[in-house]
C-alpha cells in the first residue's frame, strides 16, 4: 500500500523478538522504549540505533550514530553491494523497494526489511540497487 506521496509502507521484522513485524513508512530501531521497533537482550545495540524512511524512490536506512554499526548482510535482490555504517565511516544508504535485506545492528542482533522470506519474489523490485551517500 502506498500513502498520498507514493512512498509504500516498508515491513520490519526484528530477530529475537518472537517474529514481531511492524509495517510503516518511517520508523526507528534501537533499545530506548521511545523507539518504535525495540529490541532487547542484546547490550551492543544503541538506543537509537537506525531511522528507516520510505520514500518513492527507495528505502533510506539512517544510522543513529550507533555505538556498533549498522550492516546490511544478506539481500535477496541482484544487488551486490552490501553497505554498512560504522563509527569509523559513517553511511546513509537506500535500498530498493520489494528486497528483503537483513541488517545486523549491535553484535548479534538482526532485523530484515521488506517482504517475508516466504514472499521474496511476488513483490516487483526495481531495477536499480543498492546505492550509498554519506
Amino acid at each position: 500500500s502506498a500513502d498520498a506521496a507514493g512512498a509504500p509502507k516498508v515491513r520490519i521484522e526484528v530477530r529475537q523478538t518472537a517474529g514481531r513485524t511492524v509495517v510503516s513508512e518511517a520508523f526507528t530501531v534501537g533499545r530506548a522504549p521511545e523507539c518504535d521497533v525495540q529490541t532487547s537482550g542484546d547490550g551492543t545495540v544503541s538506543r537509537l540505533q537506525l531511522l528507516v524512511v520510505s520514500l518513492p524512490g527507495g528505502i533510506v536506512v539512517v544510522d543513529g550514530w550507533s555505538s556498533g554499526g549498522t550492516r546490511v548482510v544478506r539481500r535477496s535482490g541482484p544487488g551486490k553491494l552490501l553497505p554498512a555504517s560504522v563509527p569509523q565511516r559513517r553511511a546513509a544508504f537506500v535500498l530498493p523497494h520489494g528486497e528483503r535485506v537483513i541488517l545486523l545492528i549491535g553484535l548479534k542482533t538482526t532485523v530484515s526489511l521488506g517482504p517475508a522470506a516466504k514472499d521474496v519474489g511476488a513483490v516487483e523490485a526495481p531495477a536499480s540497487g543498492a546505492s550509498e551517500f554519506m
